[in-house]
């Protein structure tokens, strides 16, 4: 019985080969067919050919490819693809058919037919990392990211050293918003290739957006290490310093970009901002604004900056004008104006004029007086703390009389702590001033010196605080104490602002001349005030402030006294105001007008 079956099984495969075998080599006739008529050029019937072919049974996977490579010649691509498309059904696990026909798509533009073709091949070959990274790239052609990325992720599975493939995903990584893991990417590309410098950038600058400032200044540190002379690797490094408050660090890093790169113009706006803010740097940095809006003028920040400068060190011009009538019938006028400039970042010189006049009328004599003065001085910052201010001029009266007017003054800057909420200053000056009390300097001929200790402290805060000690003696042996504090407090900053002011004062002559003319000063004249003021902004330039207080001096009974101010900045660099003030008791008492304006440029 099993001899039948053998022999039946070989009849079978005799039969088998006997109908097969001529398909072949008709398969190869046809081919052969082919050959002529592309030779001869006939390609109409070439096309009649490959569509028996292709209608035909199986082919030879070389036949096919070969096929293929004469339409490829012949630039019959579309052909080349309805051949191949018909003959895949014969070779389903031709790697290299399926490979052909997905090139041929790409070369006739057909992309997405191009991602099935390899969509099939990474199915049936999930182990070959070249078909991968060939989907992921046709995915991205095709603007199918998502699916591109996990392509791409797949690809480097299989192969962890393949770096063009790891950029490729970190590129996508970055159009898609995921940061952190091409952040993550790149420290593994870095690690297999550490002399990509334009890589090193690319990672400094992801890793401070993801705030991994630490890992940002290595990077950057790596790139100087290998090119020092690198200005945007520095410059980077500065800025990175910049965001983390290391201003020292920043600072030597944008000094070290102005020195390869002068021009650099970011690096000295970045240096500029530092410097401002430094003992003495406003005038560096005031300098390097100027040259930066040379260059570029509609440099805001520059712009911004050099502002905030000029609002607090530009030269100034400055008047003010008051009439003190008090009652003791003294009428006190001065007229005043002042300019003061910086020659440099610690030397200030001021030059100011005035007008005084003085008028007293008593039953013993009347009094008229008036003159013109001038003086010059200089302020020596001589450390951010310490100042130093020298007055030297004069002052010459219609009685033909001309004093000197010397002051020295010493400022000190006590405490600017975080421990002490805000600034306390000092105010040490000596003044050598023949027309310290009024004119009784020039009715008796005396000479007057004063000594004056103040403080004021002025905190973050809402209270303000001020004192001011002054001792004056004379040439015919007399002593003037005089002894002022005050203090205020805004306890509401709503709309009106409301502030509690506290006053007093204390003043004490050894010698009294009550009947002299035109002066005199009280014995142990004492005053104390307790007032409230509000202060209304009427838009954004112009405020009025206005107060009341009660008053008491000497033991006499409280009395009432106001006051009225307006305030107006047309702009940041002037400023106008007008003051209307009435002070004091009975006993002594003066109403005081007063108006000035100031501008910087």
């Amino acid at each position: 019985m099993s001899k039948v079956i053998r022999k039946n099984q070989i009849f079978i495969l005799l039969i088998g080969m006997f109908i097969t075998i001529p398909e072949v080599f008709l398969g190869n006739d046809r081919i052969e067919t082919v050959k002529e008529l592309m030779e001869s050029g006939q390609l109409h019937l070439v096309r009649q050919q490959i569509a028996k072919l292709a209608e035909g049974q199986e082919l030879a996977e070389e036949d096919v490819l070969e096929l293929c490579d004469l339409l490829e010649a012949q630039d019959q691509i579309p052909l080349a693809i309805s051949f191949l498309e018909k003959q895949c059904r014969y070779h389903s696990h031709s790697t290299k058919i399926y490979e052909r026909l997905a090139n041929y798509y790409l070369q006739n533009n057909q992309v997405l037919k191009a991602v099935g073709v390899y969509e099939k091949l990474v199915r049936d070959n999930p182990q070959k990392r070249d078909y991968w990274v060939q989907l992921g790239q046709l995915y991205t052609w095709n603007e199918q990211q998502m699916q591109a990325i996990k392509a791409y992720e797949k690809a480097i599975k299989l192969d962890s050293t393949d770096v063009q493939t790891m950029r490729r995903l970190n590129q996508l990584y970055l159009w898609n918003g995921r940061e952190l893991d091409a952040f993550l990417l790149q420290r593994k590309i870095l690690r297999q290739e550490p002399q990509d410098l334009a890589l090193w950038k690319e990672h400094g600058i992801q890793a401070r957006w993801l705030g991994k400032n630490i890992e940002a200044i290595a990077s950057f540190k790596n790139i100087l290490i290998r090119d020092p002379q690198n200005t945007e690797a520095l410059f980077l490094l500065g800025e990175t310093y910049l965001w983390m408050d290391k201003t020292k660090e920043a600072e030597i890093c944008f000094r070290q970009v102005l020195k390869m790169q002068p021009d650099h113009l970011q690096a000295r706006f970045y240096y500029s901002q530092l410097r401002q803010w430094q003992p003495f740097g406003w005038w560096e940095a005031r300098n390097n604004y100027r040259w930066i809006l040379q260059r570029q003028p509609n440099h805001q920040e520059s712009q911004k900056y050099l502002r905030l400068i000029r609002k607090n060190y530009g030269p100034l011009l400055k008047s003010t004008a008051y009439y003190i009538h008090d009652s003791n019938e003294l009428k006190k006028t001065q007229i005043m104006l002042k300019y003061q400039r910086y020659l440099s970042a610690r030397w200030l010189m001021c030059a100011e004029s005035f007008y005084r006049r003085l008028e007293e009328q008593k039953s013993n004599g009347h009094f008229i007086s008036f003159g013109e003065g001038a003086r010059l001085g200089a302020k020596l910052h001589l450390t951010q703390r310490t100042r130093f201010f020298v007055w030297g001029g004069f002052v010459g009266f219609n009685q033909a009389e001309n004093f000197a007017l010397v002051e020295f003054q010493w400022q000190q800057t006590l405490s600017n702590s975080q421990s002490w909420p805000g600034e306390l200053y000092s105010t040490l000056s000596l003044n050598y001033d023949q027309i310290l009390d009024g004119v009784l300097a020039i009715k008796r001929k005396l000479t007057a010196k004063r000594i004056q200790q103040s403080f004021y402290w002025e905190p973050s805060s809402p209270i303000r605080i001020g004192s001011d000690l002054q001792y004056s003696w004379y040439s015919d042996d007399n002593r003037k104490t005089q002894l002022y504090l005050s203090g205020e407090y805004r306890f509401y900053s709503g709309f009106p602002s409301l502030f509690l002011k506290l006053l007093f004062a204390y003043e004490d002559m050894t010698l009294i001349y009550p009947d002299a003319v035109p002066y005199w000063t009280p014995d142990n004249f004492w005053t104390r005030s307790i007032g409230l003021d509000a202060l209304l902004p009427v838009g954004n330039k112009v405020s009025l402030r206005g107060g009341f207080a009660l008053t008491q001096q000497s033991g006499n009974e409280l009395a009432s006294n106001w006051k009225a101010e307006v305030n107006w900045h047309p702009n940041d660099f002037s400023h106008i105001y007008l003051n209307y003030q009435d002070f004091g008791s009975r006993y002594y008492s003066y109403r005081n007008f007063q108006g000035g304006f100031s501008y910087r440029w």
